[in-house]
């Protein structure tokens, strides 16, 4: 159930993050740019926690994903529907 919980906090939490920094690159690019380590490190953070949890394989699924979601999804949404 732990793990459920987990899952379902750190969802929530990528899907606030990555609202706030589409809007912010919608508005202002470059400080969405200085936000994009900043944001990753704090996903990555709760990947960290569970590895150190020992649920390694929930915490490095985690890590991958906002690796996934962060440095590659997002910034290629952005280039495609970004400002102009």
């Amino acid at each position: 159930m732990a793990i459920v919980a987990d899952v379902l906090a750190f969802s929530l939490h990528q899907m606030v993050f990555v609202a706030l920094y589409v809007d912010l690159a919608r508005w202002y690019l470059p400080v969405a740019i200085v936000m994009l380590p900043i944001l990753a490190l704090t996903g990555l953070s709760c990947g960290a926690y569970d590895l150190v949890r020992n649920r390694r394989w929930l915490g490095l699924a985690m890590g991958l994903m906002n690796v996934i979601a962060f440095f590659v999804a997002l910034p290629l949404f952005i280039y495609l529907f970004g400002p102009k």
